[in-house]
């Protein structure tokens, strides 16, 4: 893998997680749990347009794929 220098090299990975409301959503995290703003928040946005909760979920290991 090509790493330029000076760069911090992250490992993301697609979570499950529960809402308050007892809803589950997908969000993307690096090692540390830190949550991925905009890759969370595009997934967000599929939810809000009603997508399928399985193209949720393949979205976010494709998105933490790309971000890795």
């Amino acid at each position: 893998m090509l790493v330029m220098p000076g760069a911090v090299d992250r490992h993301y990975r697609p979570e499950r997680a529960a809402a308050a409301d007892r809803a589950v959503l997908w969000v993307v995290v690096d090692e540390d749990f830190e949550l991925h703003i905009e890759a969370s928040a595009y997934l967000a946005g599929l939810r809000a347009a009603g997508r399928a909760f399985n193209t949720e979920k393949t979205y976010a290991g494709r998105i933490a794929l790309y971000l890795s």
